[in-house]
């Protein structure tokens, strides 16, 4: 029962998040643009689609895959929200995020985890089509009654992260 109410929030929180972001760009004029990124965050690479919705916001859904030999595969599917300051060379933003981590190991039950997080970075676009980044992050995790990824089954947890990114855009 408790993992259905922590999805069931986790859902209403992306369409919230989604709805503004789509709400403020349509006041704005077309600026989309998409881009593919790859994320290093310790030893996990990610990939990322960000999709500017408009000069100042981009929606960028991501997933990452790690299969772990005799151990099972993690997948990571999530959403961030990136509100940008100004849209120059140096292009500084705060940024919100929801991942739900799921871990199908060799033995044993599937577990999902939940992730919130709130960070601030910026972008240096060395071309039009190409950029590196840095994020900060302050995440809050939310544990599967059966998961040991954070150390706190059942519980939650808080914690830092620092993200590098290079972008591609078409």
């Amino acid at each position: 029962m408790t993992r259905n109410l922590k999805f069931s929030n986790f859902s209403w929180l992306l369409i919230f998040f989604s709805f503004i972001s789509i709400s403020l760009s349509a006041q704005e004029e077309n600026h989309t643009k998409v881009g593919l990124s790859a994320l290093l965050q310790d030893s996990q690479l990610d990939i990322v689609l960000p999709i500017w919705t408009s000069q100042k916001f981009a929606l960028v859904p991501g997933v990452s895959f790690v299969s772990i030999e005799d151990g099972g595969t993690d997948i990571g599917i999530g959403l961030s929200l990136r509100n940008y300051f100004k849209e120059t060379e140096i292009a500084p933003f705060i940024t919100g995020r929801f991942a739900a981590l799921i871990s199908s190991p060799a033995e044993g039950d599937s577990t999902t985890d939940f992730v919130a997080g709130i960070g601030t970075g910026g972008e240096y676009f060395l071309h039009e089509q190409f950029s590196l980044g840095v994020e900060g992050q302050l995440n809050f995790s939310f544990s599967d009654d059966q998961s040991s990824r954070f150390g706190n089954p059942g519980g939650m947890n808080i914690n830092t992260a620092s993200v590098v990114f290079a972008t591609v855009y078409f």
